[in-house]
């Protein structure tokens, strides 16, 4: 089975947002990030209507609809407990009403003819007529096949709805010849969200789901990965 590469975690959270206060200052001040972290932060932007930050191994962005935290290291966690102390404990009000908890992995097929018969094992050709015929055939310089190929589960329950989607992509930018690349979504919409109610109910949501879907992401990804064995 191919090693993965490079990971991509994130929490991205939809509502209502100050971007002007997320400054590495801002952080230090109320001890969610250290002093080391602080002095090390690099602040790409921040104004009334962008924010654009690294700290440490985390990168946050956020806009004035969107707040979006992501990291490529592990323990994953750290993300939600950053989510947790920012909004649960600093800014409880903030409009929060809907949030996706993700996962990108980037790894290689063994060779070219391997990525391509996985690209023909999730979108076969057959289904295509003519069209698929000579993708079939095609080769070298003219090689086609499969570009994006996407998957979603709906999900229903009693105080949100949603859905797990999964997404399945040659990836360039690892090898132009072997790099793939699965990103699984979940997102989440909460269900009879007034103006006024706040961060909690979303943040309640997100601490029971985070890990479940981080395991749920760990199946779609190793099911995909086991193609290659």
């Amino acid at each position: 089975m191919p090693e993965i590469e490079r990971n991509n975690w994130s929490i991205v959270l939809i509502g209502s947002f100050n971007p002007a206060i997320f400054h590495p200052s801002w952080f230090l001040v109320n001890e969610v990030i250290s002093k080391e972290t602080a002095e090390s932060a690099e602040v790409h932007v921040v104004h009334s209507e962008v924010a654009s930050v690294t700290l440490g191994p985390l990168r946050l962005d956020v806009q004035r609809n969107r707040f979006s935290l992501q990291t490529e290291q592990s323990p994953e966690i750290s993300l939600l407990d950053f989510v947790l102390r920012v909004f649960g404990d600093l800014l409880p009000h903030s409009q929060i009403t809907q949030f996706g908890i993700n996962r990108t992995v980037y790894f290689r097929a063994p060779s070219s003819d391997r990525r391509t018969q996985l690209g023909r094992t999730f979108a076969p050709t057959a289904p295509w007529g003519a069209f698929g015929e000579r993708i079939e055939g095609s080769q070298g310089v003219t090689l086609g096949g499969m570009t994006n190929v996407s998957m979603r589960e709906v999900l229903i329950e009693a105080s949100w709805s949603g859905h797990c989607e999964a997404r399945l992509m040659p990836a360039y930018e690892i090898d132009a010849d072997t790099g793939i690349q699965t990103h699984v979504n979940n997102h989440f919409e909460l269900k009879g969200y007034k103006e006024g109610d706040g961060a909690m109910a979303a943040l309640e949501v997100l601490k029971n789901e985070f890990e479940p879907r981080m395991d749920r992401c760990e199946e779609i990804i190793l099911a995909v990965l086991g193609h290659l064995e």
